[in-house]
């Protein structure tokens, strides 16, 4: 009800996301001391835990010498606007990635280069925070990483020359000669004993891309988003294609 709409100042900056508060702040100190007409867009957090995206106008009235008289304002909830704003910026950059990708892999001489070249610009065009490459050994159930990008120096040893898990992804993607996809990586119980340092390192989404030769997998081609539920069925497609 309106009634239950009326909060003081302090009461509503509660509700501002925290890495939104000290951008609301500085606007609320430049209308003060301008009093000017301000819009701006910022994250809430509801009372029941959901983040909205709003859009706010502030509004001064002004009278005949030039005094301000009131101020007011709107606030317009934009989230559904964002959402497809961000799914068009995610679209593009994998579009980007994928097209990159393509060329590279027409110009490239050598594996080597293509891979540390797929690899880097995975992280520079892709929006990934980290790819590497691995190949395999199916008979020892061996993968021996090859090219990386974006690992912190500390990881690389953890992804090189490893043991796969009996019915863990790469074992999946071998088997099925297809991708394994985890969107949420902190609740994949096949992630289980990754956790830990995919928790230190925010990767919330992964997936397993099968490089195949001569009809089998030879390979795996590894991405990790920020992003929890970053892979759609779109762009899967798209990245198996190029893979």
């Amino acid at each position: 009800s309106p009634e239950n709409n009326i909060h003081s100042q302090a009461e509503w900056l509660t509700y501002i996301h925290p890495d939104d508060l000290e951008l609301v702040m500085n606007v609320m100190k430049e209308v003060e001391a301008n009093q000017c007409d301000k819009s701006f867009t910022n994250r809430i957090i509801r009372k029941d835990g959901i983040v909205r995206h709003i859009h706010s106008i502030a509004h001064f009235e002004i009278n005949k010498d030039d005094n301000c008289i009131s101020l007011f304002g709107t606030v317009e909830d934009i989230t559904d606007l964002k959402q497809i704003e961000e799914k068009l910026v995610k679209a593009n950059r994998l579009y980007l990635f994928i097209s990159e990708l393509k060329h590279i892999i027409v110009h490239s001489r050598d594996k080597e280069t293509l891979f540390r070249k797929a690899c880097r610009i995975a992280i520079e065009n892709g929006t990934f925070a980290v790819s590497w490459i691995s190949m395999l050994d199916v008979a020892n159930r061996n993968a021996n990483l090859v090219a990386e990008y974006g690992m912190e120096p500390e990881d690389i040893g953890k992804f090189t020359d490893i043991i796969y898990d009996v019915d863990g992804p790469v074992d999946h993607v071998i088997r099925t000669g297809s991708y394994y996809v985890s969107n949420c990586v902190e609740n994949d119980p096949f992630l289980k004993n990754w956790k830990p340092l995919a928790t230190m390192r925010n990767w919330h989404s992964y997936i397993v891309l099968p490089l195949k030769s001569s009809g089998g997998v030879v390979g795996i081609f590894n991405l990790c988003s920020e992003q929890a539920d970053f892979f759609n069925e779109e762009n899967i497609r798209l990245l198996e294609e190029v893979a």
